[in-house]
């Protein structure tokens, strides 16, 4: 019942959204949405977060520490 719960959520309802991941960075003003720090975390280049991504996140998401 929670999977199908989560599918109807909208985006950003779900709490895994890109604002709620520890990996983005919105201190560099490259973009407004903030660049994701994942992919330097494992030998990559980072990458801006798309508009499309930012509500709803993605499979790297991790929750946030506050």
């Amino acid at each position: 019942m929670a999977a199908k719960e989560r599918s109807n959520a909208t985006p950003g309802e779900s709490g895994r959204s890109c604002w709620n991941c520890r990996y983005q960075d919105i201190t560099r003003q490259d973009t407004f949405l903030g660049v994701c720090t994942w992919f330097s975390k494992h030998g990559r280049k980072d990458k801006q977060i798309p508009p499309d991504k930012v509500d709803v996140g993605c499979n790297h998401f991790e929750q946030k520490v506050r």
